[in-house]
């Protein structure tokens, strides 16, 4: 079965635009690949992009403090079982796979 792929569109001011074009020129990248590279990473929760999103996020003034570093232990306490058990995603998948098989009255 094919996926269907989307569309992600964003607007930028002509300045903007123009850095852009010429930090991408210097790094020998192209629009796609630059994202496509963070949201690879931004999905995978790469480290280094969920420091600069939690930068961000504290910058901004998005969600509270609180909430903020509530997420942060949520991220702690999930990275913790997955060492203690040492299961990656696809393995994590799988369990709900089987799970969801046993009991489809979950779905």
């Amino acid at each position: 079965m094919a996926h269907s792929r989307k569309r992600v569109v964003i607007n930028i001011d002509e300045h903007q635009h123009a850095d852009l074009v010429v930090k991408l020129h210097e790094d020998g990248l192209k629009q796609t690949k630059i994202i496509r590279a963070f949201l690879d990473g931004y999905l995978k929760d790469d480290k280094l992009i969920r420091t600069f999103i939690e930068k961000y996020k504290e910058t901004n003034k998005v969600y509270s403090k609180v909430k903020r570093k509530k997420q942060q232990k949520m991220r702690d306490k999930s990275e913790k079982l997955e060492e203690l058990f040492n299961l990656d995603n696809k393995e994590i998948d799988n369990i709900f796979d089987i799970i969801e098989n046993a009991h489809p009255e979950l779905k």
